[in-house]
């Protein structure tokens, strides 16, 4: 059975090693540090409207999270409105349009060949509605 130094170790080396230990993990932390930096650059540069979308969708989470002052209130406030009385008439204005363009069917093709016609017709139809009613919309 080996007998071990009951005398405790200089305070002065245990300290030097954790300073040591210390500073190497400091290193590592940097070296990784620039590592993923360089990583997303050559990331962004590859996909700059990637980065432009993840962008966006940030500064959209971050916008929605806070309050809306006052100022933004009163100034975009009838803006918003209007969109929002766009959108409404729009997507009424494709409804009704699907509904038609649905409703409508030929005998002569077969059953799967008239419902991809009448589909296909529907979005369209939709479309050009949806279309028509922003810029009927958008007059004053």
């Amino acid at each position: 059975m080996a007998h071990s130094d009951p005398s405790p170790a200089p305070a002065g080396s245990s300290a030097a090693a954790s300073a040591a230990t210390m500073s190497d993990r400091i290193d590592a932390v940097r070296a990784r540090t620039g590592e993923l930096g360089e990583d997303l650059t050559r990331r962004i540069a590859d996909t700059p409207l990637l980065a432009l979308a993840g962008g966006i969708a940030i500064g959209a989470l971050i916008g929605a999270a806070l309050p809306p002052s006052q100022r933004e209130r009163r100034t975009l406030g009838p803006v918003g409105r209007k969109l929002g009385a766009a959108a409404a008439e729009a997507s009424r204005a494709a409804v009704s349009a699907g509904k038609q363009e649905l409703g409508i069917g030929t005998a002569a093709k077969s059953p799967v060949e008239a419902l991809a016609d009448r589909a296909i017709g529907a979005v369209a139809a939709a479309g050009q509605a949806a279309a028509g009613a922003v810029k009927t919309t958008k007059k004053p």
